[in-house]
């Protein structure tokens, strides 16, 4: 497989990277555009005859297009995924999260390439925040844009997901640092729920939803939830101090969605612990490889979901500090 992975030098481009080359990729293009992040992961990775690094932006659908010369796919990580700061500059977020994922798609029909992974996520279903907005855009066209693409031999779908745990920017790593600072932990909501997985399960998605997509879905794993003040006790026991502070500016939901009312009616089983929603309109094809939707709760929500044991959740901050 030659893959590019935009983001590839942040926190989930750096796993994808790293298991493409151990499952003996042929060449993985590592697109983004922090110089300083992409020297570090170089640097960490060693000399490596199948990885190639690409400075640029998403914005720039002419760099893309000679980033992506001879790939068979692309994985689309790279996004503003600051909620707090997105209600601030929801133009930027615009020109990163909708329009450098349209670049990425037109880049990609225009190179040949044969599947397109956008990376999405729960904050897309129901949006109540720029963030949310812009993924629900994202989704939207990427979907439709198969109308166009299928016909030349580019599959395009999305992937939505929670929390991924140890993510740049992950409340994990924001309550360790106040730790080693013996500062109260600052929690917005204790009551709140979350749905998580580890960097390892979504790589394990993406890979399956490459394997799998015939273009048009959205994949969504089956994901455990929990509370923000049980991930406090499990990360620093009940009895460290915390304080709440109330939710962040912009539309910081207190549970999270991963299908809605209407999805839920077009959820199909396509691997073990794995989704896949089928499009509403399928206008690029006649037959239904998908086949027949399956019964599940029509709100995948993460209060309603079944709850990661406190054990488990020690045992994955323990390996995340490992």
């Amino acid at each position: 497989m030659r893959v590019l992975i935009t983001g590839g030098a942040g926190f989930l481009g750096r796993a994808l990277v790293r298991r493409c080359l151990k499952d003996g990729a042929e060449r993985v293009v590592v697109y983004s555009r922090s110089e300083s992040r992409q020297a570090e992961f170089q640097a960490a990775l060693g000399p490596h005859p199948n990885i190639r690094f690409f400075l640029g932006d998403v914005r720039d659908r002419e760099r893309l297009t000679e980033a992506l010369y001879s790939c068979h796919a692309v994985v689309h990580a790279a996004a503003l995924k600051r909620v707090d700061a997105m209600a601030y500059n929801p133009e930027e977020v615009r020109k990163t999260n909708i329009e450098g994922s349209a670049n990425v798609i037109a880049a990609a029909v225009a190179a040949g390439v044969e599947g397109v992974l956008m990376v999405s996520s729960d904050k897309a279903v129901e949006p109540t925040n720029v963030y949310g907005v812009s993924k629900a855009q994202m989704e939207a066209e990427a979907i439709t844009s198969n109308a166009m693409a299928w016909p030349r031999g580019t599959r395009i779908a999305c992937t939505r997901w929670g929390n991924v745990l140890g993510s740049t920017g992950s409340v994990v790593n924001v309550w360790r640092q106040a730790i080693a600072e013996r500062r109260p932990l600052r929690i917005t909501t204790p009551r709140a729920t979350r749905f998580w997985l580890t960097v390892e399960d979504a790589v394990d998605v993406v890979l399956a939803a490459l394997a799998h997509m015939q273009g048009g879905e959205i994949f969504v794993p089956r994901l455990d939830a929990m509370r923000l003040d049980a991930l406090a006790d499990a990360l620093a026991g009940p009895r460290y101090p915390r304080e709440v502070v109330g939710a962040r500016p912009g539309g910081e939901k207190t549970h999270e969605v991963l299908w809605n009312a209407d999805e839920s009616q077009r959820v199909v089983a396509v691997d073990h612990g794995l989704y896949a929603i089928k499009p509403a309109l399928c206008s690029w094809r006649g037959d239904d490889p998908w086949g027949v939707p399956i019964a599940v709760d029509p709100l995948y929500r993460s209060d309603r979901a079944r709850l990661v044991p406190r054990a488990r959740m020690r045992a994955f901050l323990k390996g995340l500090s490992a």
